[in-house]
């Protein structure tokens, strides 16, 4: 049996880090990875559903910092201040100090993605830089027929009167608001 040498080149995967979390970036990205189905959740899909939630997610943070006084955050003047805005984002207000669990959460799909070796790794690799990028990156046009002002784990009872559903995504139901159009 003649065996050759073959010669295997590894090139080694950048670690993936959040935006410093005193950022919007750093807060949107956190705010993602705690609220969107992860690859191990129960409710996971595909990532193209997470991609979709996670955009109509920033879509409605972007929103209300839009006009912060309708969503409990008056004077808001960044995202930390709209996640911190008294029960709206679970274990976020006291925000850059959150729930310990959800940051034991975060790590952990840290540092499944940053893992050689873990069967995991790509699916949440995947995961992650969807959270970054969105956060860093450019906002999606609003798809639904008024304004993305809320999401809920579905089923949940509606944030209020004048929230309508507009889709379900991930356990995940997305609400919007009619615009207010004023007369001249």
């Amino acid at each position: 049996m003649n065996l050759t040498a073959q010669s295997v080149t590894l090139m080694e995967t950048a670690k993936l880090a959040l935006p410093e979390k005193t950022t919007d970036a750093g807060v949107e990205a956190r705010t993602l990875l705690a609220e969107c189905a992860n690859p191990s959740s129960p409710w996971w899909t595909t990532q193209a559903d997470a991609l979709t939630c996670m955009q109509l997610m920033d879509r409605v943070l972007w929103n209300r910092m839009s006009d912060p006084g309708k969503f409990n955050a008056r004077g808001a003047k960044s995202l930390a201040d709209i996640v911190r805005a008294p029960n709206q984002f679970a274990g976020f207000d006291h925000y850059p100090n959150y729930d310990p669990s959800i940051v034991r959460n975060i790590q952990n799909m840290l540092d499944i993605s940053n893992r050689d070796g873990d069967a995991r790794r790509m699916a949440y690799r995947a995961f992650v830089e969807a959270a970054i990028n969105i956060a860093l990156g450019t906002r999606i046009d609003d798809p639904s027929p008024g304004m993305l002002a809320a999401w809920k784990t579905q089923n949940a009872k509606s944030p209020g009167p004048n929230f309508k559903p507009y889709k379900s995504l991930l356990n995940n139901t997305f609400y919007y608001v009619e615009k207010v159009t004023t007369s001249p």
